[in-house]
């Protein structure tokens, strides 16, 4: 059997308007997707506008209030660490390396920059901003990263620390 024959017995006609509505119907969602495009992306401009001067403005007297707190808990917290030229000098190495790892970091990344740099006595030095409290624990949920303190200042003291 050949032809058109062939076809219907086949259920051939069946299958190709099967085919046919398919196709035709993936076009219609695909022109409905195209022309509702450009209002989806004016509604999530919108949003994002509304968003961003959603953002709470604070009132002046409060916000200098709030201000000056925060000053007067700094002057309150801030502690003075002195430390030797050579601790100093590894403390400012410590500090660059970190800028480039970013905070929190990790202390064995840490050491193993700061030997590649041929920084003497790395393991030591570390040590002893811990027991210094220059560096802390990040904590929560990033256990094991730590963080340089904020509320500390370095002072340079005139005699050398041979330990």
């Amino acid at each position: 059997m050949y032809g058109l024959k062939a076809i219907s017995a086949a259920n051939g006609w069946l299958i190709t308007l099967a085919g046919i509505s398919i196709v035709f119907s993936g076009l219609l969602v695909l022109s409905f997707f195209i022309s509702n495009m450009e209002k989806a992306i004016r509604f999530l401009d919108k949003q994002k506008e509304r968003i961003k001067h959603a953002k709470i403005k604070p009132v002046p007297e409060l916000a200098k209030r709030k201000k000056k707190a925060k000053e007067d808990k700094r002057a309150e917290v801030t502690k003075v660490v002195w430390l030797s030229p050579e601790q100093v000098e590894v403390y400012n190495y410590y500090r660059w390396i970190t800028e480039r790892l970013g905070e929190p970091f990790s202390l064995q990344q840490l050491l193993e920059h700061a030997e590649k740099r041929g920084i003497r006595r790395p393991y030591y030095h570390l040590d002893m901003f811990l027991q210094m409290r220059l560096l802390y624990d990040a904590g929560g949920d990033q256990i094991g990263f730590y963080r340089w303190a904020r509320d500390i200042e370095i002072e340079l003291s005139e005699e050398k620390n041979e330990n």
